[in-house]
């Protein structure tokens, strides 16, 4: 249990799991999935909810199926992003429907104010002309240049902001330690704060 906002960070469950029959429909367990985090973080919150697979970050000498879901918090429309090496994440027995285990992210906050407005200035486009600009600055000190290409929008924690904003993302490469990011609203680069 997180101290600060009264969240579960991890919920192991030790019943017995269903080691015999067919694996059930992923969209039924998924719908589980969704009335389960409204049970724990409240009706009023919002999630993206993506199905990662069968038994991800989990091992068992045994035949435990778990259907692995990702979540994150939904701030009006946008996610709040989570690394690509972590993410909050469900597991449901695939042949009962159970729920199995859950480990979220102490750092995630789940008690957003999702009624913030965020007024969207800047497109995907505009962001990529600011930060090229930016970049063809930097890549006259290096033997190459780096092309930069729109990721998604989402919100971060910035270090630069204090706080959480809405960013338009930016990559050399799907690996998110290439990625650059430009606030929606003002067109500055903001810099992600990492917790150690």
């Amino acid at each position: 249990m997180d101290a600060f906002s009264g969240y579960p960070i991890q919920i192991d469950y030790y019943g017995a799991v269903d080691r015999t029959g067919e694996l059930l429909d992923i969209d039924k367990v998924q719908e589980k999935v969704s009335m389960m985090l409204h049970r724990i973080y409240g009706e009023d919150k919002r999630f993206s909810v993506e199905y990662l697979g069968i038994n991800v970050n989990y091992s068992s000498n045994m035949d435990d199926q778990y259907y692995t879901f990702a979540y994150k918090p939904m701030l009006n429309s946008m996610p709040l992003y989570a690394f690509s090496d972590q993410s909050n994440k469900i597991y449901f027995d695939a042949r009962s429907g159970d729920f199995g285990m859950m480990h979220s992210i102490p750092s995630i906050p789940f008690s957003l104010n999702d009624h913030e407005i965020f007024n969207k200035v800047i497109t995907p486009e505009e962001g990529l002309y600011i930060l090229k600009r930016k970049v063809n600055m930097e890549d006259k000190k290096l033997v190459e240049t780096r092309n930069y290409t729109f990721i998604d929008t989402f919100v971060v924690y910035s270090s630069t902001s204090g706080g959480l904003v809405p960013v338009h993302a930016y990559g050399i490469s799907d690996h998110d330690s290439t990625w650059r990011y430009i606030n929606i609203e003002h067109g500055k680069e903001e810099m992600l704060y990492f917790e150690n």
